[in-house]
C-alpha cells in the first residue's frame, strides 16, 4: 500500500484468493481490480471522456444502464440501429417526434394502432393510402 500526506492511496494485495488492485483518490473517487477480475469505478463527481478517434465497445453479457436523470445524445452524423430481436419502448409520460426531413416505415407483418383518447391527422400535403376501401353504401 502507498499513502499520499494528502489521503490518496494505491494498493496492490497479493493475499492470496484476494488479490486485488486499487488506487483511490482522498475524495473518494476510486478504482478497483477484483480477484476474479471485475473493474469497480466509482467517480463522486463529473467525469469526462475524450476519444480523439474512434471507440468500440463489445459486451458479451447482459447491458444496463440506469441515468437518474435526463439523458441528452446529439449525434452528428447519422444513428444506425439494428436489433436482431424485438424492439420494445415504454414511455410513461408524453412523446414527441420531429423529422426534419422525410419519413419512411415499412412493416412486413401485421401493424395495430390503439389510441385511448383523440386521434388526429393533419397534413399539409395529399395523404396517399393505398389500403383497400370499403363502401358502406
Amino acid at each position: 500500500v502507498k499513502q499520499s500526506e494528502s489521503g490518496h492511496f494505491e494498493e496492490w494485495d497479493d493475499t492470496a484468493g484476494n488479490e486485488r488492485l486499487g488506487l483511490q483518490h482522498k475524495s473518494g473517487t476510486f478504482r478497483e481490480i477484483r480477484p476474479d477480475g471485475t473493474k469497480v469505478e466509482k467517480i463522486v463527481a463529473d467525469e469526462y471522456k475524450i476519444v480523439a478517434k474512434g471507440e468500440n465497445v463489445y459486451i458479451e453479457g447482459v447491458c444496463n444502464l440506469h441515468i437518474n436523470s435526463t439523458c441528452n445524445t446529439f449525434i452528428n452524423g447519422d444513428w444506425n440501429i439494428h436489433v436482431t430481436g424485438s424492439q420494445h419502448v415504454v414511455v410513461d409520460q408524453n412523446m414527441t417526434e420531429t423529422v426534419g426531413g422525410d419519413k419512411t416505415r415499412n412493416v412486413t407483418g401485421q401493424e395495430t394502432d390503439s389510441v385511448g383518447g383523440s386521434w388526429t391527422r393533419n397534413s399539409g400535403a395529399s395523404i396517399a393510402d393505398n389500403a383497400p376501401r370499403i363502401d358502406h353504401n
